[in-house]
């Protein structure tokens, strides 16, 4: 078992970070991610938040190794959707993720948000997972203090009839980014 901040235990098949980035490099078909939290501790992402809040603006190099590699899976043929849960107000750093992903989104990545403020979340779990090829899920797990990442675990027994439950009903009641974007108050 591992604790996370002293109090939580959680534990099962973790997978390390290299086995993580090969799984999602190497999906045959589909992969889908689906998020929760409103800020992520993400330690390259630091220096372009700061800049960030100080000027409003996000620049995305298209260059970006994350997008090169969504757009060499379209190439190939396989699909990559995200779903990211907002809650108003939205935070600082969803705003700052929100330049990336408007680059994303005009690259293909089938990208939603899926507002709680006018959207029912369901019976949507609490926590980030990724669900690949419709036959592998991986539970992400994050510090509860700054968003951080604790770490990934495969879930081998998971129902994945209820996961890809879980995908469709996230993807059919969010709004496809650039959509939601166009809509939200500047």
């Amino acid at each position: 078992m591992l604790q996370v901040d002293g109090s939580h235990e959680i534990g099962g098949n973790w997978i390390s970070s290299p086995d993580y980035m090969d799984r999602m490099s190497n999906f045959k078909r589909s992969s889908f991610r689906f998020q929760t939290l409103q800020v992520y501790g993400i330690p390259h992402e630091q220096e372009s938040f700061r800049e960030f809040l100080k000027t409003g603006v996000r620049h995305v190099d298209p260059n970006d190794p994350r997008l090169v590699r969504m757009r060499n899976k379209r190439t190939g043929g396989r699909i990559t959707g995200r779903v990211q849960v907002v809650h108003q107000p939205i935070s600082d750093y969803l705003r700052h993720t929100f330049g990336f992903f408007h680059v994303s989104a005009e690259q293909g990545e089938n990208l939603g948000i899926l507002d709680t403020s006018t959207t029912s979340a369901g019976d949507l779990p609490d926590y980030d997972f990724v669900l690949l090829d419709d036959e592998t899920v991986i539970k992400l797990h994050y510090s509860d203090e700054d968003g951080s990442v604790v770490g990934r675990e495969l879930l081998p027994e998971a129902d994945i009839a209820q996961y890809q439950r879980y995908r469709d009903y996230a993807t059919e009641n969010s709004v496809p980014f650039l959509e939601y974007e166009r809509s939200m108050p500047t």
